[in-house]
């Protein structure tokens, strides 16, 4: 499982003190939408990320990994959260993910801006590439200039092999 995760270009540094961590969230399906939300209830969760553990869709990191790994965090309109700045990650920025047995080593690919409807988010087939090995998702809300959150930001990285 991951436990920490580092991305310098945004200075974003989650799981390296007690005031955020990875953590793990499973998706569900609320009146009739599928979706998945991170825990919300408390300030540390607000700055923490959450690996998506159900196996069949987001697998372990490693190197090399069986597919994708997808880790999602809250972004918030009046508050520093974990995942505000995201969205200003351009390809080739590094991300490190920790786990119990390394380091690995992603660069962005692509960041895509995702509207919350079944057509945006829901099926998208780039974010939504489950049996990719090697291959990092990193996904966040978005929030519009009136403070409402239509869309997610969803970052694609690769892991950068050892040579």
């Amino acid at each position: 499982m991951p436990t920490a995760l580092a991305i310098p270009t945004i200075g974003l540094s989650v799981g390296h003190d007690p005031g955020s961590h990875i953590g793990t969230v499973e998706s569900r399906t609320v009146d009739g939408v599928w979706t998945i939300t991170p825990p919300e209830a408390s300030w540390v969760d607000l700055q923490s990320a959450y690996w998506w553990s159900q196996q069949r869709y987001s697998t372990l990191p490693g190197a090399p990994s069986a597919g994708t790994t997808f880790l999602y965090m809250h972004a918030c309109s009046q508050v520093h959260c974990a995942g505000n700045d995201l969205h200003r990650l351009r390809r080739g920025d590094a991300i490190t993910l920790t786990t119990r047995t390394g380091v690995l080593h992603y660069r962005v690919d692509r960041l895509l801006r995702l509207d919350k409807t079944p057509q945006g988010v829901g099926n998208n087939k780039t974010l939504y590439s489950y049996g990719r090995p090697d291959q990092l998702r990193l996904v966040t809300c978005g929030y519009a200039p009136d403070g409402s959150s239509p869309f997610n930001w969803a970052v694609i990285a690769t892991l950068r092999m050892p040579a």
